[in-house]
């Protein structure tokens, strides 16, 4: 039987609460539902028995409700008295919307990223702990590259057209880290940095080179010599140990690191590779090999080796793949109003 007036059932609840609801979804006077009211619906906290009567239900929620309003080791309101809308409600944790970020991003508008380097790697540190991950020696991982390094056929004279192709893909050094002189800005790298961008399976490879349908695509494997430890920001499960202010601070801004990471950026908008770029530098300080995260056009994770020496090609792996279909998934966005009034409006260019 749960203890639910023991201190470490009110601190969970607390931090779930932290985690899945902002604010101002629960706090009253900004408009929001009650705790009882989320917690006796279908929510991600925990599942209340179908069976269970209501007069039950009603004082299982009851025991520990009123705990809830303490502000012991987890705060849940910000905004209180008089001055109640001159506060930012907390957004929820999982959404990863961290002020550290927007900070860094800001700044870099207008000044050089070593100027402020020094101040967010300060910040970075108290994450170490909790996004460190080990690679083994030997681990292997994905690279693709678009294309191939010959292409044969033979003719069909049936059909009297070439019908047959055979491929060698790229390999080795063609399908590397390119070359210091040759390696361009990047998601993670500078112009004038060569990282090693891998993947953690072979479709999310192809995916994160972006093909069009009907082009060829070469696939191997490189695997590490060395044991490395990279900044693993896919890692952000609320834990025990991060059940407090302190701890749910720094759960956010690994999420939100790793949002940044992962997010879609077209060509002609790489200038937003500046917060990526530099949020990589800083884990290079912090003694990192590399780094990790979710990727946000395939399944799986991408990494990014800072020495494409630590992994070697892996003889007999490659494969050549040809596209055959690519499928997006749109939402649909609301209208511009001319008439409306908006906290912040600003041109987007294609």
């Amino acid at each position: 039987m749960i203890d639910t007036t023991s201190l470490q059932f009110i601190k969970t609840i607390k931090g779930l609460l932290r985690y899945f609801y902002s604010e101002s979804e629960y706090h009253r006077k900004l408009g929001g539902d009650s705790f009882e009211h989320h917690l006796s619906e279908k929510n991600p906290i925990f599942r209340i028995p179908p069976n269970m009567s209501s007069l039950d239900k009603e004082e299982f929620l009851l025991s520990f409700l009123q705990d809830l309003n303490s502000d012991d080791q987890i705060t849940l309101f910000t905004a209180y008295g008089r001055d109640i809308y001159n506060y930012v409600p907390m957004t929820s944790v999982s959404v990863g919307s961290s002020s550290v970020i927007e900070k860094a991003r800001y700044k870099l508008t207008y000044l050089n990223y070593y100027q402020v380097e020094d101040e967010f790697e300060s910040r970075f540190a108290s994450l170490v702990e909790h996004i460190k991950a080990p690679l083994k020696v030997e681990s292997e991982f994905y690279r693709a590259r678009i294309g191939s390094r010959l292409k044969a056929s033979n003719f069909d004279w049936k059909k009297m057209r070439h019908e047959e192709e055979f491929h060698e893909a790229y390999q080795g050094k063609d399908i590397g880290a390119p070359p210091i002189h040759l390696a361009s800005g990047g998601r993670i790298n500078r112009p004038g940095v060569s990282y090693l961008y891998l993947a953690s399976d072979a479709d999310t490879a192809i995916s994160e080179v972006r093909p069009h349908p009907g082009e060829n695509v070469s696939v191997g494997r490189f695997k590490s010599n060395v044991n490395l430890q990279i900044a693993d920001f896919s890692q952000h499960e609320l834990t025990e140990e991060l059940l407090s202010d302190e701890g749910l601070d720094i759960l956010e801004l690994i999420i939100a690191i790793e949002n940044t990471l992962s997010v879609t950026v077209s060509p002609s908008m790489n200038k937003q590779y500046n917060i990526t770029q530099f949020i990589a530098e800083i884990v290079r300080k912090l003694s990192f090999d590399g780094l990790a995260f979710k990727s946000s056009v395939g399944t799986g994770k991408n990494y990014v080796l800072f020495n494409p020496e630590s992994f070697d090609w892996v003889e007999g792996s490659d494969q050549v793949f040809k596209v055959s279909s690519v499928s997006y998934k749109t939402e649909p966005q609301k209208k511009f109003d001319e008439q409306a009034y908006y906290d912040r409006t600003y041109e987007e260019t294609a």
